[in-house]
């Protein structure tokens, strides 16, 4: 039952560092942990490349028995010492359980399926599931995927801001489909800067889970899913291969 994040990525070599559960004693966010991990065992045939189900053999159907599986590894709760709101939470298991119908669409139609299958095994990676990297609950910003998580901020500014440290994308994608190497997430006033037009770069971004979170930008007034986060973003990026914006 080789799976990844919250709960799964002890089983994956390099990514459970992130998201893997607590082995603390103090469980936060039971249920949180449990609904995001039965998300994905629920999505996660629609990417065999990147999941085993069957390793070890469960008895019964394999994604039941992932459930079960993950149902007591949760137990531990949590890494990230922050609590996630309901609405984050539901945002974040929603953005999975859509990525799994994408991602059997695209490897019908001989598409490449890595953005969906990506959120699926990696989902911390996305703008919908930033909240679970571990943070300092002593933090005031505290991670942030759009202005809703940021309302009534009193530290400088309402913006869901990031600073994306990009790198080469492994699938051989070229910009804006960059690999991420880390995204750090905070409430404040965003700069608008021009993203891009290499991988190999540190941008400031403007993080968003709804087109309006982009209302107030010069330029950068779409709100766009690139490959690993969501962001405001300009018509030429928005134009770019790979691609969706709400």
């Amino acid at each position: 039952m080789r799976m990844g994040p919250v709960a799964w990525l002890a089983f994956v070599a390099g990514a459970g560092a992130l998201i893997a559960v607590a082995c603390g004693s103090g469980a936060n966010d039971v249920s949180a942990c449990q609904a995001i991990e039965t998300a994905r065992c629920e999505v996660a045939p629609a990417c065999p490349a990147n999941f085993n189900l069957g390793d070890p053999v469960e008895v019964g159907d394999p994604v039941t028995a992932c459930i079960r599986f993950y149902k007591t590894q949760c137990l531990h709760g949590l890494v990230t010492s922050v609590e996630p709101s309901s609405a984050q939470v539901s945002e974040c298991v929603n953005a999975i359980l859509s990525a799994g119908p994408e991602a059997t669409q695209a490897r019908a139609a001989g598409d490449d399926a890595a953005v969906p299958c990506g959120l699926i095994a990696n989902p911390q990676n996305y703008a919908a599931c930033t909240f679970l990297i571990p943070v300092d609950a002593g933090e005031d910003a505290g991670p942030c995927t759009g202005s809703t998580q940021c309302a009534g901020n009193t530290s400088g500014g309402i913006d869901c801001c990031a600073t994306v440290v990009l790198e080469a994308n492994p699938d051989g994608g070229a910009f804006p489909n960059c690999g991420v190497s880390s995204l750090t997430s905070y409430c404040g006033v965003c700069s608008s800067n021009t993203i891009g037009p290499t991988c190999l770069s540190t941008e400031n971004v403007h993080l968003c889970s709804l087109e309006s979170d982009c209302a107030n930008e010069t330029s950068n007034t779409l709100c766009c899913q690139l490959n690993g986060y969501q962001a405001c973003v300009n018509s030429v990026i928005a134009a770019a291969g790979g691609v969706t914006c709400l």
